[in-house]
């Protein structure tokens, strides 16, 4: 087995480059990629699916001549490959093995990349870390009894320890920037309809669903998402279509811009000192290159959306379950799930239809009050979470009490990126900052709808990669 010493030292484009000048071979990058995987899983369980037979198929075949031929990647549980299981990290779902490739697996495919395995994940994205009875807790690289975050943890481990460059994640409620901050890569939300979802799903979660990658260098965040974006067939939504590729833009914005922060969320939480001092050097920097600091515009009714979203949460995971349920003739019962699954579905048992749609009114009226709150902004900056990456369990109490259980997260996991899920603006977590234990804290890039070239500008000139 021939295996590549200097792998850890390069993004996925950097690797391609090795590739494609002959310096390396995919079959090489192959071996080097699960050689780490196998000293690195055991101790942080990212990985939820092996998939070197099909890595080493897909080769031998012939790759596709894409820019990221070669490189090794890896997919999040829940996207739909062929012949593979999506389980939803669920007992319930363990025989669903999909007949066909997602839209995104295909163009993953097509750029060249070698898919060797799916990431672990929380059952059905349901919570702000990826801990299941199923798979088990994916733990961070930088402090084993932490969380990698949610709900694309084993993604975010996967790549901060080295395994692949970059990897497959989505986000309904901050399920990319989460653990992006909590693993110290960089996890871009883009907006909403930029990626695709089908040919199986539309949307995902009322709209509040996206795919993309997250990575370790902005020019992969960037050079995949051009690759990667563009409306399938069918699609629900198709926002406006950049004026060049997001690889160009890695340059710092040619005017200043209209930048407003915020350090506490719409629950009036108060962030850890680290998370603060995160989102304050960066407002500090920012001011420094010109830019015009200015107060925060964006004020939310905490309760409804506490209410619209744990109703829409509850209707989608419902939906899911009876689907399945009946398509397999399979009895939804308590033993097939984690508690706080299961008392969210017995939550959404006794949600009549009138609660669905007035949930759904009242998410999509709170995007609204926040796009106004862009009127006169270019850039907002949040903390990615209240606190530092949390402790394995530290999420889980009141699991059998649905508000209160959903409350306690977004107060502490999610109140910084969930309103942009219901906005369908971009977000990025950049990992700019670091605990005095050495633990990573993101912050939270915002943009105004269908601007992901004013985030890859800002972010690089605040990374300087």
């Amino acid at each position: 087995m021939a295996t590549f010493d200097e792998y850890k030292n390069f993004d996925a484009m950097g690797l391609a480059k090795l590739v494609k000048e002959k310096q390396v071979s995919p079959e090489e990058l192959l071996d080097t990629a699960i050689e780490i995987l196998e000293v690195e899983n055991p101790k942080i369980n990212s990985i939820a699916i092996k998939m070197f037979d099909e890595a080493r198929d897909s080769i031998k075949s012939g790759l596709p001549d894409g820019p990221f031929k070669g490189v090794p990647f890896l997919l999040k549980e829940y996207d739909t490959y062929k012949g593979i299981p999506t389980t939803f990290a669920s007992k319930f779902m363990e025989n669903n093995i999909p007949n066909i490739d997602s839209e995104l697996v295909s163009r993953y495919k097509k750029a060249g990349f070698v898919i060797i395995g799916k990431t672990n994940a929380p059952e059905f994205g349901i919570g702000g870390t990826t801990e299941s009875t199923f798979y088990g807790p994916s733990r961070n690289p930088f402090d084993n009894h932490c969380s990698s975050g949610g709900s694309s943890g084993g993604s975010a481990a996967s790549i901060a320890a080295g395994i692949v460059p970059a990897a497959n994640g989505s986000d309904a409620g901050g399920s990319i920037r989460m653990p992006a901050s909590s693993c110290g890569i960089i996890g871009l939300k883009p907006t909403r309809g930029r990626v695709p979802m089908g040919p199986l799903k539309s949307e995902g979660r009322g709209g509040l669903s996206v795919s993309n990658v997250m990575s370790r260098s902005l020019r992969d965040t960037a050079a995949i998402l051009d690759l990667i974006s563009g409306p399938d067939v069918g699609a629900a939504y198709w926002p406006e279509l950049p004026n060049k590729p997001y690889l160009q833009e890695l340059r710092s914005p040619e005017k200043p811009l209209r930048i407003a922060y915020s350090i506490k969320n719409i629950w009036d939480v108060n962030s850890d000192i680290e998370c603060i001092d995160a989102v304050m050097n960066t407002v500090k920097k920012l001011e420094s290159f010109g830019h015009e600091i200015i107060p925060d515009p964006i004020k939310i009714d905490s309760e409804k959306y506490t209410q619209a979203t744990i109703d829409l949460i509850a209707g989608d995971l419902c939906h899911k379950i009876e689907m399945y349920g009946k398509k397999k003739k399979v009895t939804p019962l308590p033993d097939f799930f984690d508690d706080h699954i299961w008392s969210t579905y017995q939550y959404g048992l006794k949600l009549s239809a009138l609660d669905y749609v007035n949930a759904l009114h009242n998410i999509q009226n709170i995007g609204r009050k926040v796009a106004y709150g862009f009127e006169n902004i270019d850039i907002y900056i949040t903390p990615v979470m209240s606190k530092p990456p949390l402790k394995i369990g530290e999420l889980f109490e009141h699991v059998n009490d649905v508000q209160k259980f959903y409350l306690n997260m977004w107060k502490y996991q999610t109140g910084f990126t969930g309103l942009f899920n219901a906005s369908g603006n971009p977000a990025i977590s950049l990992p700019l900052h670091r605990t005095s234990n050495g633990l990573p804290v993101g912050v939270q890039l915002v943009s105004k709808y269908s601007r992901e070239d004013t985030l890859f500008q800002v972010s690089q000139s605040l990374l300087n990669e």
